[in-house]
């Protein structure tokens, strides 16, 4: 049942990003076309420039609707009338969150593929190639430049950054998913308390992430800020993966918060409208 229920999410989400993905390459092809008629002239100038901006605009609108889809599909499929339909599958609340989590990221991972033919094609020509001339020329000189043990290095970084990527895709999803969750045990105005609920947490986290940057500047000098400054120096390589390590296991940690207090709200302190 979970397989069929992937399978719907997946379908939902083409009915609706498919027009858009269309709509991102024909502009990006559109720009293209544009630029075939290149002329020093001031009405090209603004007809090129415009589709510049139109292309911006639409790379934009392509993350943005994913996200905003995947938001609104969580809602109304899970904490509004359709809800009463939705939790009579067999299926757990643990395995509802899962496929729609596993659902946005995968289009979200779709979305940045979209972009980046968009890209190709908006750039083809003279543009491309000097960018693919730039990217062999700098992979070749990594190759000429790097041992075998900083190759080493450079995959488990690449590695953890991808990891960080993904729970961080993880924890931007589900923290909109738990605003949600927590917004709909108001009886009333429930989008506007989740909405409430979301700017409450930035604020903290801003709070926060201004104190410490506080703690920092003031303690710079402190001989234990002297101390890791010199093991930094020292051993940069180590710090590197410890740094991106530690990012992992903290958006883990947050991951599995939100996932949590989502899924203890749909299971125990489930609102239906």
């Amino acid at each position: 049942m979970v397989k069929k229920l992937f399978k719907h999410e997946i379908n939902a989400y083409l009915r609706v990003m498919l027009p858009v993905y269309i709509c991102l390459g024909g502009v990006a092809l559109l720009g293209r076309l544009i630029q075939l008629f290149e002329a020093d002239t001031t009405i090209y100038a603004l007809v090129n420039g415009s589709s510049i901006f139109v292309y911006v605009i639409s790379i934009l609108v392509c993350f943005g609707f994913s996200t905003f889809f995947s938001v609104v599909r969580f809602y109304k499929n899970l904490f509004t009338g359709e809800g009463y339909l939705t939790f009579t599958l067999p299926v757990t609340p643990t395995q509802h969150l899962l496929v729609k989590l596993l659902t946005s990221i995968l289009f979200n991972f779709i979305s940045t593929i979209a972009v980046w033919i968009s890209f190709m094609i908006f750039t083809v020509g003279d543009v491309l190639n000097e960018v693919t001339k730039a990217f062999t020329y700098l992979c070749g000189k990594a190759v000429q430049t790097f041992a075998f043990d900083e190759w080493l290095h450079l995959s488990l970084y690449l590695l953890e950054f991808l990891v960080c990527i993904f729970l961080g895709a993880c924890s931007g999803v589900l923290l909109y998913y738990v605003c949600i969750a927590i917004g709909q045990l108001s009886r009333k105005n429930r989008a506007l308390c989740a909405v409430g609920v979301y700017f409450g947490y930035y604020f903290i986290t801003q709070i926060i992430g201004t104190v410490l940057g506080v703690l920092l500047t003031v303690f710079a000098t402190s001989p234990v800020m002297e101390k890791i400054g010199e093991f930094i120096e020292a051993h940069t390589t180590s710090f590197i993966h410890i740094l991106l390590c530690s990012v992992i296991i903290i958006e883990v940690v947050i991951s599995f918060v939100f996932f949590h207090i989502t899924r203890k709200i749909m299971t125990k302190k489930l609102n239906l409208e």
